[in-house]
């Protein structure tokens, strides 16, 4: 399966669960690849809760994909519980998912908050996360929270923000925040349902570059509406919990997460998280990449940002090379190109490269020159190739190269499919011209013997030939990520 610039096919989880910590029961579920590549995505708000849309994210065949929904909101429960509810809270909630789930790594993908929550778990845990990708970077800092929250945005989409300051009276109106905090702390579940509401439409309505009414809609929503701005409030009010507002971007905490390969994708235009931030992360931590969507807002939706975000995911599925070997008819060809075709890359055959160079077949290759020479054209064909995200099916000669085997080796993972010689002699028509590159009248099972050694030898992984086709599909995928 294969993407561009848009999200995987959605899917339903393999399995789902509560995660238990003080009086929280917290959601979480796992899609795409049981065997894939660990990958945990971190939702925004504090207080969003993880979409079913965010599982398109990343490439299903390849992914075991983690989405939790963090205390007090989502599926979580009890809905918008705030006791024991810190950023604290969370990196320790993570990491004990990481364990139930036994993980030992996973890459760590977080937007907006989730950027926030993603770093403060990486510094903490820093050998628990295999890369970073980060969108729309937000630190909690003072001047992100007033310009957000007090005098900034609102100069920008003054409509929007005559909605989010009319629950709060004239005179309460020099510290919104603070404003909000007393109104959600207080008895008035009518005044709290309302001022959730505007808190959290403020925040709908500026998170796109041009209007998204169905997004403004979702965010007025009063179930999610309530979780979202107490939490986000709840948060916001205690400086993120945090020992100091630079904790997560000084130099000192950056030093601990510097080896992990990180990117980090920001909207030019993002209203929510200001380019500034983002900008100031890279300083600091030069390792990581930037990259700036130039035409772009906040949400990770818009087309630029969700085109970097899939391409930054492609990027991290691991270099993936296998190089099959085995004799004729074993099915090194019919695999390889399930396999290639299931996970969206390449295919080569080393057979057909070489017919595709002198134009003809193999038998009339061998018969126009001899054996030798088809084996000396693998060989040659073999060392052109390089690693590049490829499905290679050898030629069941390959393996008399030491050279052709030792170059696969160095960047591939080289399975020997396994089948058994009546399986073979089976499939192969004895009078069928199949070009082998061996002598005159040497039968089947005299190449079947001489070879079995040699595959053996060169091999890293067997499989069972006399499996399904399918069966074999799916533990060569298996076999990428371990």
């Amino acid at each position: 399966m294969s993407r561009v610039n848009t999200l995987y096919e959605n899917i339903e989880p393999y399995s789902t669960g509560y995660l238990e910590a003080d009086e929280h029961k917290i959601y979480y579920e796992e899609c795409g690849n049981p065997n894939g590549k660990p990958a945990v995505f971190l939702h925004g708000g504090p207080g969003g809760g993880g979409s079913t849309k965010v599982r398109g994210f990343f490439n299903p065949e390849l992914f075991r994909i983690v989405v939790f929904d963090q205390r007090g909101c989502g599926r979580s429960k009890p809905h918008a519980c705030l006791k024991n509810n810190s950023t604290w809270n969370l990196v320790e909630d993570i990491e004990m998912l990481k364990e139930k789930l036994k993980i030992k790594k996973w890459l760590v993908f977080g937007g907006s908050w989730g950027s926030t929550l993603a770093l403060a778990y990486a510094q903490t845990y820093p050998n628990s996360v295999s890369e970073l990708v980060l969108r729309g970077i937000f630190m909690l800092r003072d001047k992100e929270l007033k310009w957000f929250y007090q005098d900034g945005a609102s100069r920008i989409f003054p409509e929007a923000w005559e909605g989010f300051l009319k629950p709060i009276k004239q005179e309460n109106r020099h510290n919104l925040m603070d404003a909000y905090y007393k109104i959600f702390t207080g008895d008035d579940d009518e005044k709290k349902m309302e001022a959730a509401v505007a808190w959290s439409k403020w925040e709908g309505s500026v998170s796109t570059l041009s209007h998204k009414a169905d997004m403004i809609s979702s965010y007025s929503e009063s179930k999610f509406a309530l979780a979202f701005a107490l939490i986000e409030n709840h948060y916001f009010v205690n400086k993120g919990f945090l020992n100091s507002e630079d904790q997560l971007i000084a130099s000192e905490s950056i030093d601990k997460i510097r080896h992990i390969p990180a990117k980090i994708i920001q909207g030019r235009y993002d209203i929510v998280c200001p380019m500034e931030t983002a900008w100031e992360l890279k300083k600091n931590w030069p390792e990581a990449e930037l990259i700036v969507a130039p035409s772009s807002g906040h949400s990770a939706f818009e087309k630029e940002i969700l085109m970097n975000l899939l391409r930054q995911l492609r990027n991290m599925q691991k270099i993936i090379n296998i190089s099959f070997i085995g004799m004729a008819a074993c099915g090194k060809s019919t695999i390889g190109k399930a396999v290639a075709n299931k996970i969206g890359v390449s295919f080569v055959d080393t057979d057909l490269l070489i017919e595709q160079k002198h134009e003809a077949t193999l038998e009339e290759i061998k018969n126009k020159y001899d054996y030798k020479f088809v084996r000396d054209e693998e060989e040659k064909v073999i060392l052109g190739l390089t690693s590049s995200n490829r499905i290679i099916s050898t030629g069941g000669s390959a393996v008399y190269s030491a050279k052709s085997m030792e170059h696969l080796k160095k960047f591939s993972k080289v399975i020997y499919i396994n089948t058994p010689l009546e399986i073979i002699m089976e499939r192969i028509d004895v009078d069928q011209k199949r070009g082998l590159a061996v002598p005159e009248g040497m039968s089947i099972p005299e190449i079947y013997s001489e070879r079995e050694p040699m595959y053996q030898k060169y091999c890293e992984i067997i499989l069972d030939g006399s499996k399904t086709i399918d069966q074999l599909v799916n533990e060569t995928i298996k076999q990428l990520h371990e």
